[in-house]
Parts: C-alpha cells; structure tokens; sequence
C-alpha cells in the first residue's frame, strides 16, 4: 500500500513502473478518477469508464483468481484509490438501504452503523481476496490521513501544530486491518524543502509505515535512503524498489 495527500503524484509514480519488464503489463482499476496522466501509457491498462464499486473489482479479482485469458499478460493489479472506494461504498449501501421496499430510512447522505458493519465486510472481503493473488503483484494506494492535537478549550484538533499521526485514510477498524494485511505501507509526500518527493518505508515521526521483512527494510535502508539512518528514499521509483527488493531475494 502506498499512501499519500492528493496531488503529490501517486498514480504516476505507479504508472512508471511499467517501464519495468517484471510489473508490466499494468491492471491499474482506477477508483479515484485521477488516472489520466497515464491512461495512454504503453503497459498500463484501465477498464472503460470508472472502476467504482466493491462488486466491480470483486469481478476483476475473480477473473485474475481464474487466470481468465483476457488478463494472461497481467503482472501487476493497482487499486488506485481504496480510500475513496470506502466512501463510495458507504454511500451506495445508505443508497441501497433507502430504495429497499417499505423501508424506514428516507436520507441517502445518512450513514448508519448497520451500514458501516456491511462496508466494513465488504472491504475486508476484497483485501482477502488480494492476499490469494500469489501470482502477480499487488498496490493499493489510498489517502493520507493525519491527526492534530486539540486544542484544551475548544477540544478540536489545532491543525496549526504538527501531526501526532499520520496513517491511511479508512475508518479505524479498516485502517488497523488493512495495515496488518499489507506486506509493505509506504507514505510517499512531497518535501518543499529540498523540492522532492519521498517516500517513508518505516516508522518515521508521526508516519505510520512498515516494510514487514525487517531484513528487507534494512536492505532498503542500507542502499536506497540517502543518510542510511532514516527509512526515506528521495525521489522513489517504483521499478528502483522492485530491482532493490529481486536482488534482496537473491542474496537472502
């Protein structure tokens, strides 16, 4: 899972990895609508129209899981945009929930709990079927989302300090799961400082991020961070790790 704040360049940085001969060809399922700036890139395919809802992937995944011949060349699947995926699933269960015959409820903008338990099933129904994928890679990416401290008077969060946290943006519940599901979360951001983009492959500050091969991470750290102490990789590069994580496998 790679995560980040909107327009710091993640779909691009998953589009150049089909520059790499072991991640292409690309099924990239673009949930957040923020595909165009690779859509005519050679090696990265996406469906016709918006991927938008839970059934529509849990389509996709089943024709992966049966090696459906019209996905033979696929390497790599992206769900581009999970966070928003949440959300839109929300909605369409309030939505749903509405339309039913004789039903109670008469606000679709209106999310209840019930709603939140099927959402929460849902989603966790479409990362499971994600692990059973053993045979091409997996990338998820999703929002950031951070948490301030607040403020004694007022008890809301003063986002004029720094964040206490930073992690991906789900409810709680998804967020923890999803975290112990992924091999690897990444936050990826863009540093004005120093005008480049990182990415945190580690525990870092407020960041929540692992690599779950602590061998691996060490790897990452010893070769690709540029002090060799902090778990940052300047100005990432998706077929870079890939290449980093092969030769870690073939002296481990």
């Amino acid at each position: 899972m790679v995560y980040a704040e909107s327009g710091v360049g993640k779909t691009e940085f998953i589009g150049k990895g089909s520059n790499h001969p072991d991640l292409k060809d690309i099924l990239l399922l673009d949930v957040d609508g923020g595909a165009a700036t690779i859509a005519n890139k050679d090696g990265v395919f996406i469906p016709d129209g918006k991927v938008s809802g839970v059934k529509e992937i849990e389509e996709i995944l089943w024709a992966l899981s049966g090696k459906s011949k019209e996905l033979a060349n696929i390497k790599t699947l992206v769900i581009d945009g999970a966070s928003e995926l949440q959300k839109r699933d929300l909605q369409d269960l309030a939505e749903e929930a509405v339309n039913k015959p004789n039903s109670r409820r008469t606000d679709k903008y209106s999310i209840e709990m019930r709603d939140y338990k099927l959402n929460t099933a849902r989603l966790l129904s479409i990362f499971r079927h994600l692990k059973d994928l053993d045979h091409v890679n997996v990338i998820v990416t999703a929002w950031a989302k951070s948490s301030y401290p607040k403020d004694p008077t007022t008890k809301s969060e003063d986002k004029n300090l720094a964040p206490t946290a930073i992690v991906p943006d789900f409810t709680d519940t998804i967020s923890k799961v999803l975290r112990g599901y992924m091999d690897d979360v990444w936050y990826l951001f863009f540093d004005p400082k120093t005008d480049t983009r990182k990415l945190v492959f580690g525990h870092y500050g407020p960041v929540v991020a692992k690599t779950r091969n602590s061998d691996y991470a060490k790897y990452l750290l010893d070769n690709l961070s540029v002090d060799k102490v902090k778990p940052i990789i300047e100005n990432p590069s998706l077929a870079t790790i890939f290449d980093a994580y092969k030769k870690f496998n073939e002296t481990a």
